[in-house]
């Protein structure tokens, strides 16, 4: 074992931790959770929102809190998961998200 492969084996390590993989009608598509925006769930479709594009597949939002939670993620109600360092504003029961 050299340097070198253990230099690979932790950057893939973070780039597993640092992002999400979901499966779409193009095969599997790796989400960086640092553009991730939010996801919501709209009669059992999962839409992933990033900076760039939209992403649906299936499943439960339940299932993706779990996994992104301990990443920044927040719950806000039945039907969205937000990232936390996306949020500019609250007001009463509304979030504002977007970039500093």
């Amino acid at each position: 074992r050299g340097l070198g492969d253990v230099y690979k084996r932790q950057t893939q390590q973070q780039r597993r931790q640092q992002s999400v993989v979901i499966p779409t009608a193009d095969g599997n598509t790796h989400l960086p959770l640092s553009e991730l925006l939010y996801v919501e769930v709209v009669s059992h479709t999962l839409i992933y929102h990033t900076l760039s594009h939209d992403y649906e597949t299936y499943g439960t939002l339940k299932n993706v809190e779990k996994e992104l939670s301990p990443h920044g993620f927040f719950r806000c109600n039945s039907c969205y998961l937000v990232n936390l360092q996306y949020i500019r504003r609250i007001d009463g029961y509304t979030l504002y998200l977007g970039l500093f």
